[in-house]
């Protein structure tokens, strides 16, 4: 029997994917409310949050989807989605992050400005065009985290998840 998703498992793992997007911006914005002595317990804090919010993210749907509509469903086939949610999950944020936006906007922006003989702009005009982008490392860490509870989470019922994650 084939498994019978309401919505298929590509279009599930993209929705928990622009999700996890989403808490990845709510996230540090709460927890710019909280007092830490230093940076540094911030972005642990902020990681270790962002990492929560979205392994929920991941677990529960899938949990609720496999309880409320699959009673009959085999393992393999399970798992088998599961296996397209997690790669999806996982390496499609990677993907994003090497092809940004912002940054080939202002690769761009350098080629033309270095192929001009001469410029008028000014030093801070400059400077935001050659930075190179942000990188927010408590969005990593949370992004490493997840993945990490996930693999631990579901490894049981299906092996190959802990080979993606890891």
């Amino acid at each position: 029997k084939s498994l019978q998703w309401s919505i298929s498992p590509y279009l599930f793992g993209l929705i928990i994917f622009a999700t996890n997007e989403i808490l990845e911006y709510i996230v540090p914005l709460v927890s710019s409310f909280d007092r830490f002595k230093t940076t540094t317990e911030l972005n642990i804090a902020t990681g270790t949050r962002i990492a929560v919010a979205q392994c929920f993210n991941m677990i529960v749907p899938i949990w609720i989807i496999n309880r409320v509509s699959f009673n009959d469903v085999s393992l393999a086939e399970f798992s088998k989605d599961l296996y397209i949610i997690a790669i999806i999950t996982f390496f499609l944020p990677l993907i994003v992050r090497f092809i940004n936006p912002q940054h080939l906007l202002k690769e761009k922006q350098r080629k033309i400005l270095l192929e001009q003989h001469e410029c008028e702009i000014t030093q801070a005009e400059a400077n935001a065009i050659f930075e190179d982008p942000e990188v927010h490392i408590p969005t990593l860490y949370g992004h490493m985290i997840r993945i990490l509870l996930f693999c631990c989470l579901y490894v049981v019922m299906s092996p190959g998840i802990g080979v993606i994650g890891f």
